[in-house]
């Protein structure tokens, strides 16, 4: 007994004097090469943080994250109040313009927001110099059907528009049913007794979880010293969290999309402001590459809009018909990235966008001639 007694008594001692020696390292590290020694963060799973890492964004209780406010990143990224984009560049330190007023809203993902092009080429931006009225440009990157829907609830007041635009691709159906997307968390809807309930508001504040990035990574990533030596025994690439969680939590994205047309319908309550539902793609959801089109049933979610009192702007036609009679020429709507070859798969380029506003015209022109008047 007392020989055991010992056993547990040194193994105690040793585990002790281990726990003091790894506290002193911690300490001494995080002194030596942190500017904010006491910092706690997850130095392994900060990556797939993006609430902590992407700088162009701000977290909003209500939307999970908007563009960041005020945000000076040259010809790409010009950010005025509330987050929206502008359609041209200001030096670092000018003041933002006041969010305009009586023209067009525009709400929707990057496809809205004009991801890979720059401040004067979205189609928010080309659609604004064509008719000469403002166009709020309040898309941002990753958005679901039901953020850009909120978010036009959200600046329904501030811009007081004649018409408003709610832009989606394919995918942000299936975006609907996400809690977490891409590392960011995000609103949801879910359909009871056939209506409409909010759920994840407030947007908790993002930690990534064990059953994403390990048992390891969610306890020892605190660690500095732990993240200092992955880096001197060259094993950070393990250490490091790099794959970003999406975490769906329904399958109801299609129905939560047609019941948000009545939604935003019912909250703007007045038939002098004209909603529109645009439908955008990506080159190879025309092409036939990827079948979302058809998956994600965008044909019946523009049905529903058009049922809820919306003018439909599917710009598939016009797309696949470009595509029947050039093949190659009709990649040019699209950024080319570094590793394309025959097929370019970024975002709508600068081409791209002035087709997008051109049928946006041309419709508004047909059906709703009202809203392009000066």
């Amino acid at each position: 007994m007392r020989r055991l007694t010992r056993v547990i008594a040194g193994l105690l001692a040793i585990a002790l004097s281990t726990i003091v020696a790894l506290g002193i390292a911690e300490i001494g590290l995080r002194t030596a090469y942190l500017p904010t020694p006491l910092l706690w963060q997850n130095f392994a799973t900060q990556p797939v943080n993006q609430q902590v890492t992407n700088l162009a964004i701000e977290y909003d209780p209500l939307l999970g994250y908007i563009a960041k406010p005020d945000l000076r990143s040259g010809p790409t990224n010009t950010h005025g109040k509330m987050g929206v984009r502008l359609h041209q560049s200001l030096k670092p330190g000018e003041p933002s313009p006041p969010i305009p007023t009586g023209g067009i809203l525009a709400s929707g993902d990057s496809f809205t927001f004009g991801s890979e092009v720059d401040d004067d080429q979205s189609w928010p931006a080309q659609m604004e110099r064509e008719i000469g009225i403002p166009v709020v440009n309040a898309g941002a990157g990753g958005y679901g059907v039901d953020q850009a829907v909120l978010r036009a609830e959200q600046l329904l007041e501030v811009t007081k528009p004649r018409a408003i635009i709610v832009s989606f691709i394919p995918n942000n159906m299936g975006r609907n049913e996400f809690a977490v997307n891409g590392g960011l968390p995000k609103p949801y809807f879910e359909v009871v007794k056939g209506q409409l309930e909010l759920r994840n508001v407030p947007v908790p504040h993002y930690v990534p979880p064990a059953s994403h990035v390990g048992i390891f990574r969610a306890v020892f990533g605190y660690s500095y010293a732990m993240f200092w030596a992955s880096e001197r025994l060259g094993m950070r690439d393990k250490f490091i969290a790099r794959k970003f969680e999406t975490r769906a939590v329904t399958n109801q994205g299609i129905d939560v999309a047609c019941l948000l047309w009545k939604r935003l319908a019912e909250k703007v309550a007045d038939p002098k402001i004209r909603l529109v539902a645009l439908a955008q793609y990506a080159g190879i959801q025309v092409n036939g590459h990827d079948n979302s089109r058809d998956h994600f049933q965008v044909t019946r979610v523009l049905e529903c809009a058009k049922q809820a009192g919306y003018i439909v702007v599917d710009s598939y036609p016009e797309l696949r018909r470009r595509f029947e009679a050039d093949p190659v020429k009709f990649w040019n709507n699209w950024v080319k990235q570094p590793s394309d070859q025959e097929w370019h798969t970024g975002h709508m380029s600068n081409e791209g966008n002035r087709l997008t506003s051109e049928l946006l015209i041309e419709r508004l022109r047909a059906e709703a001639p009202e809203v392009l008047v000066p």
